[in-house]
């Protein structure tokens, strides 16, 4: 008789919600990954601007986060870039999305140079869910 499967879900171990924050300039978006990230059982917060994002980051702790490369006029990147100077978030999760055509070389350079994954817009949802909870079931085993 085969053995029963062990299954363990998030919720069973009482631990706190993995916070998500969602960089990103587009409202319906932001609201669209709030909804859908809260569903899979992650808090989610949300910042419009670089400026925003790392103000979040220096008064909570995020555990992953979604960032967008074009805020605006402003690059992502340079949330990337900070993340990855400073301490407590060198090794943090970071997905990056954008509707603009990258190059397979360019998006392997992101995960090379910063550790960060990419998800061309538009996505699955199912396949953003599927990253963060590998990348934040990871980082926490870590």
């Amino acid at each position: 008789m085969p053995s029963p499967s062990l299954s363990i879900r998030h919720e069973d171990l009482d631990l706190p919600s993995p916070v998500v924050l969602v960089v990103e300039d587009e409202p319906l978006l932001q609201e669209l990954m709030a909804r859908l990230l809260r569903v899979h059982g992650f808090e989610s917060r949300h910042a419009s601007s670089v400026t925003d994002a790392l103000a979040a980051a220096e008064h909570e702790r995020i555990d992953a986060f979604v960032l967008d490369l074009g805020l605006g006029g402003e690059s992502g990147l340079k949330v990337l870039e900070w993340l990855r100077t400073h301490p407590g978030y060198s090794k943090v999760p970071v997905i990056i999305t954008t509707g603009r055509r990258m190059l397979p070389a360019d998006q392997q350079n992101l995960l090379r140079t910063h550790g960060a994954h990419f998800l061309p817009k538009p996505h699955s949802h199912m396949s953003l869910i599927n990253h963060l909870k590998k990348a934040t079931r990871v980082n926490r085993e870590s």
